[in-house]
């Protein structure tokens, strides 16, 4: 046989070996181990990853291999694979105490803890006395809210163990959560003296200290954990939010740095916490320079959304460009439809900021930051209720989101609210009493419920603080005007101007001192010298419309709101003016018209469609009118002016009176102090015929408008009918008196006689 032939054999005979090995999983497993075990020494954590999942291609129950591939996405700071090996390698490793604990804590961690307490139990069956099982399993029962065993199991732990601290922690954290801070304290405290050299015990002290509001000391607390552990990114978080929290920003920095620069994680979580607190403090271009290299598949999305919000005030196009990139990658990732929608929104494109903001809902129903900007957009579609529900939902969400208690106190307010305004707006501004958002809606809520001195307070306190917030000067303005000042108004309310010269809430007040003190002249010049500086504004138009109806200019201010509409279509207010202008006019036709085209914006608004139903009964079109008033009501039953206008022509048109009674009580719960609808109420008590529980609200109504013979006419048929001659005869001699031809004289005359 010649040499090449041998050769050739030993080769082959070499390939058939190493075939047969390779086709063995065993073999080929535990040589995969070893490999990512080698990568793993040599800091090639990604190459080992590869490694330990071939591994378990060959057997996907290799136990070692499972706890193997989880300690590497761990170092990896790729945290989701990594709690998920974890838990299949404690299921596949039972008599691993140590691997049930790790997967125990991290089961905590996430709130499953039925499946951690299970995990405790396991290690504790291998090993009874083991101290960090014990730990686990009081931690567990902690979570489940069965705090007396939790104690006892943490005790036990301690007794096993009473060097280690992490028992005193938990126990601790247990006796916080039962209301014994003193005893908490304690526990916290042993778990430093067990090991002075835990940074995680001095982390868990400064976090209770926090708590409890002993910020000075947390701070020592958290220094000590990283004098023990400079790299400690807890610690460093935790420091960075205690800084940030007492006005030391500038101090946060270099532990936010900390934390970035030892973030391996390709999520790159910690660097856009970076970027986000360079975008705080207003150093933008350091947060481009944090965002921009973060092109890795798992920060994408993440640092290109943030990079368009910085974007997109210098170029809108661009910024709209990045977030195509972002939801091309992921086309439901809440951040970048909710930024979006925001951009939308700046541009009134409002229809299609709206599907932004519901697609952003859609894909994170619990993002509370969406729900307020649903509102947001709902409040600028000039759809309240709406505005209402999402605001409403935020704080569902997040029960301490004052910004959107503040929006809640502002939209009741509009409602006319007062109460529930006020009720808001407390709990904002107690919440951060040094936030001028929060004290301003305070104060405005304050003023609309009559307390002016406290509302004064409140803002002399701000303006100490913001000298230049033109707000203030607004309602310092308002407060003066209810105090009937009237120069001090006007001195406030010019330097809001000067301040803000577009502020038309200081305009329009200005304008309504100007009415009040007879200057019509001066009113008209001042709204239009603002006109002529602000020709396209949809409201600066609005106000001078309404401004020239009030001071007779008829035909000015129909143009003024004319314009109101051109400049912006989707004013309502400018259309639902327009259209009291022409009834004021006798233009029935024309004002209809107005609010039709409201209705076919908006065919749900209520006001638009009671003005038309008003339109139709004043042109004694009751059929129709009485079909848009139910109409009304089957879009809110709680519509007052329609309710008891129709309560009012069911009983006049022999309509049913228990339904109209039921309409009456509707528009008295919702308007308690109107004579129209207290005059309502009696008058379907009196033609149902309950004559006694007629004569309240009809004399409630007499009362409140003395000058209105319709009303004492019709209080002196319920006297008459209740069997009061006295005090019938005093009511109808009062109606004659006011009005000897008003239109039920003569029937008046006739009930007079009878008696």
């Amino acid at each position: 046989m010649s040499f090449r032939v041998v050769r050739m054999l030993a080769c082959g005979v070499a390939l058939v070996v190493a075939t047969a090995c390779s086709r063995d999983p065993e073999t080929a497993k535990r040589k995969y181990v070893e490999s990512g075990d080698a990568y793993m020494r040599d800091h090639k954590v990604a190459e080992a990853i590869v490694e330990y999942r071939n591994a378990l291609q060959q057997d996907p129950r290799f136990g070692e291999a499972r706890k193997k591939l989880a300690e590497a996405y761990e170092q990896s700071g790729d945290v989701r694979p990594a709690f998920a090996e974890y838990i299949r390698a404690a299921e596949l490793l039972p008599a691993d105490v140590d691997l049930q604990v790790k997967a125990g804590n991290l089961l905590l961690l996430v709130g499953q803890f039925e499946d951690a307490r299970a995990r405790a139990r396991a290690a504790l069956k291998q090993s009874p006395r083991d101290s960090a099982a014990q730990v686990l399993l009081g931690n567990s029962l902690a979570g489940l809210r069965d705090f007396d065993s939790a104690v006892k199991q943490l005790e036990e732990a301690i007794k096993l163990d009473p060097t280690s601290s992490a028992g005193y922690a938990s126990l601790g954290i247990v006796r916080l959560e039962q209301g014994q801070q003193n005893e908490a304290e304690g526990a916290f405290r042993k778990a430093v003296a067990a090991d002075p050299k835990s940074a995680t015990a001095r982390i868990a002290l400064a976090q209770f200290l926090l708590a409890t509001n002993q910020q000075s000391e947390a701070e020592t607390s958290l220094n000590e954990a990283l004098r023990i552990e400079p790299g400690n990114v807890l610690a460093h978080r935790a420091l960075a939010a205690l800084l940030m929290t007492t006005k030391r920003t500038a101090d946060a920095e270099a532990h936010l740095k900390a934390v970035a620069d030892s973030d391996p994680t390709p999520a790159a979580t910690s660097k856009l916490t970076l970027s986000d607190y360079y975008v705080f403090v207003g150093r933008l271009d350091d947060a481009r320079r944090v965002l921009e290299p973060l092109t890795a598949k798992d920060a994408f999305v993440a640092s290109r959304t943030r990079l368009a919000a910085l974007t997109y005030a210098q170029d809108h196009a661009a910024a709209h460009k990045l977030l195509d990139a972002v939801l091309k990658r992921d086309p439901k990732y809440a951040r970048a439809l909710l930024l979006r929608g925001q951009f939308l929104l700046e541009e009134h494109k409002l229809d299609e900021a709206l599907t932004q903001v519901k697609a952003a809902i859609a894909a994170d129903p619990s993002m509370a930051e969406a729900q307020y900007f649903l509102g947001m957009v709902q409040d600028a579609r000039q759809r309240p209720d709406e505005a209402m529900a999402a605001f409403t939902e935020v704080l569902r969400l997040n029960p301490r989101a004052t910004a959107a208690q503040v929006q809640l106190s502002r939209l009741n307010l509009d409602r006319g609210r007062r109460d529930t305004a006020l009720q808001y707006a407390e709990s904002a501004a107690s919440a951060y009493p040094n936030d001028p958002v929060t004290q301003l809606a305070l104060a405005r809520s304050l003023i609309a419920n009559g307390n002016v001195d406290r509302a004064g307070q409140v803002l002399t306190n701000l303006q100490a603080a913001q000298p230049r917030l033109p707000a203030i000067r607004v309602l310092l303005g308002k407060v003066a005007a209810a105090r009937r000042d009237e120069a001090a108004a006007r001195r406030h309310f010019a330097d809001a101007l000067v301040l803000d010269p577009d502020n038309l809430e200081a305009l329009s007040s200005l304008v309504g001192l100007d009415l009040v003190a007879h200057q019509p002249q001066a009113a008209r010049t001042r709204v239009d010298d603002r006109v002529s500086k602000s020709p396209k504004d949809s409201n600066v138009l609005l106000l001078a419309g309404r401004v020239h109806a009030v001071t007779g200019d008829v035909p000015g201010a129909e143009q003024l709101l004319q314009r109101a509409i051109e400049a912006d279509s989707n004013n309502l207010q400018a259309y639902a003016a327009l259209g009291q202008l022409f009834i004021s006019e006798h233009k029935m036709p024309e004002a209809r018209e107005r609010f039709e085209q409201i209705i076919a914006k908006r065919p749900d608004s209520v006001p638009a469609q009671t003005m038309v139903a008003m339109l139709y009964e004043a042109e004694q079109n009751r059929s129709e009118a009485r079909k848009r008033y139910e109409r009304v009501m089957q879009i809110d039953q709680d519509a007052a002016v329609a309710a008891n206008n129709l309560a009012w022509m069911y009983t006049e048109d022999g309509g049913n009176l228990d339904i109209a009674l039921q309409l009456a009580q509707t528009a008295k719960r919702e308007l308690p102090n109107r004579p129209e609808i207290d005059n309502t109420l009696g008058w379907v008590y009196y033609k149902k015929g309950l004559a006694s529980l007629a004569i309240g609200p009809l004399k409630a109504a007499a009362d409140q408008e003395p000058s209105n013979p319709t009303y004492f006419y019709q209080l002196g048929l319920a006297y008459v009918k209740a069997g009061d001659k006295v005090q019938a005869k005093k009511a109808l001699q009062r109606a004659l008196t006011l009005n000897g031809s008003f239109a039920g004289a003569d029937d008046a005359r006739k009930a007079l006689a009878a008696l």
